[in-house]
C-alpha cells in the first residue's frame, strides 16, 4: 500500500477537493511527508529494539 500512495497519492489528494493555491496543496503533501517519514523511522526501531531485545 504504501508505494501505492508513493505514485499515485500527490494526484488523489490533489483531486479529491478544492485547493486554496498550489502552495496549499504543497505544504499539506509535505506535512504528510513528515509524518510518513517519522513513523517509518519509530516503526524501524521498534522493530529493530524487538528484534535485538528478543535475541538476547
Amino acid at each position: 500500500m504504501a508505494i501505492i500512495l508513493g505514485i499515485k497519492g500527490n494526484e488523489w489528494a490533489w483531486k479529491s477537493k478544492r485547493w486554496a493555491s498550489i502552495e496549499a496543496f504543497k505544504a499539506n503533501q509535505r506535512t504528510w511527508a513528515i509524518v510518513a517519514l517519522c513513523l517509518t523511522a519509530f516503526f524501524f526501531v521498534v522493530g529493530f529494539l524487538v528484534g535485538f531485545l528478543s535475541g538476547s
